[in-house]
């Protein structure tokens, strides 16, 4: 209310439905946010996850691909693309985005996080628990979303998660 042409707090808004799973009310606040400034990359990035949630997996790779073209390749966008090519059963093309990632990784720094959901993208369940371990281990910031993001919904029945999620956020 203070600020309603802030796009990272329209976009934040956004997230909250997003985590809640309101996946339709989190559309429609990035796409306002969208509206707001088309250039603003981190919106293209969670219009993308939210879109892939739905099984709407053209337009959220189409998100996902722009927000790697306006990142200029970050690895953060190049993993949630790798992840919906693989939720969108584009397996070959999962597999070339998270090679992309890991030749990236021999450059400059890549979050085990964002390994670890290119991994799952790429189907490959067990790499994607140990590299999340790691990222727990490293104390990665995101992996705080660990207990809320619906792209690890299809881990939440395993020990090895179940452990992890205590790890970041036990319960009170």
């Amino acid at each position: 209310e203070l600020d309603p042409l802030s796009n990272i707090i329209n976009t934040w808004v956004g997230s909250r439905y997003f985590f809640a799973r309101q996946y339709d009310r989190a559309i429609e606040q990035y796409r306002h946010a969208v509206e707001m400034d088309p250039g603003f990359v981190p919106v293209h990035l969670v219009l993308g996850h939210a879109l892939e949630q739905k099984h709407m997996y053209q337009e959220a790779i189409l998100e996902l691909e722009k927000a790697v073209s306006l990142s200029g390749g970050s690895p953060v966008y190049l993993a949630s693309l790798a992840h919906a090519y693989g939720a969108a059963a584009r397996r070959s093309e999962a597999r070339k985005t998270l090679d992309e990632l890991i030749n990236l990784s021999r450059k400059r720094y890549v979050s085990s996080y964002d390994l670890a959901l290119a991994w799952l993208g790429a189907g490959d369940t067990d790499q994607a628990m140990a590299l999340l371990t790691q990222a727990v281990d490293e104390r990665c910031p995101r992996a705080t979303f660990l207990r809320v993001d619906p792209r690890f919904d299809g881990l939440r029945s395993d020990t090895r998660f179940k452990t992890l999620a205590v790890r970041v956020a036990p319960p009170s």
